[in-house]
């Protein structure tokens, strides 16, 4: 899977976007580059088996066999956990995810719940109550930053990927 997402050489695209705020008209987000949907959708599915709880290569797992057989030094491991944790969003962070929160009806959108409704509202299954979510968030560029913040997380925790193939895998 980290061969198949290294390969994806499109998923590295620099992100740019333009907000305008204005008093007089609509608040818009318009990107001016972002990775497309099919490097996009293909990063999700190479990504996934190691954010699933389900999956044989849950990141979690694989770094307790690591720990269980001595491969990895287990402060690296510990380490390592960590920031895939918060990655991932299954750690709340001290922050927003990437320096931007967004709330609806009173409750925020983390970074685990907005990957969560990208890739199963929008991507994969197009589950009802997810897409109805993503379609109430529709306004004011809201939807094209939660949109960026998860291609941010899938560069983010493919780069975790490279990292820890580097250190771990032999």
């Amino acid at each position: 899977k980290i061969s198949s997402l290294r390969e994806n050489t499109n998923l590295s695209t620099k992100i740019s976007y333009e907000s305008k705020i204005a008093s007089s008209e609509p608040s818009t987000t318009k990107f001016k580059s972002i990775p497309d949907v099919n490097t996009v959708k293909a990063a999700a599915m190479d990504i996934r088996p190691f954010i699933s709880e389900r999956s044989d290569i849950y990141m979690p797992k694989l770094l307790n066999r690591l720990h269980i057989n001595g491969v990895a030094d287990k402060t690296e491991i510990a380490e390592f956990r960590n920031a895939w944790l918060l990655r991932t969003g299954d750690k709340k962070a001290a922050s927003a995810p990437f320096g931007i929160a967004l709330v609806l009806n009173n409750k925020e959108l983390t970074l685990k719940k907005q990957s969560d409704l990208w890739m199963n509202g929008e991507l994969f299954h197009h589950d009802i109550e997810k897409s109805g979510v993503l379609e109430m968030i529709n306004f004011g560029g809201t939807k094209e930053i939660s949109y960026m913040i998860f291609v941010t997380r899938l560069q983010d925790l493919a780069r975790a990927l490279f990292s820890f193939e580097a250190a771990c895998i032999k």
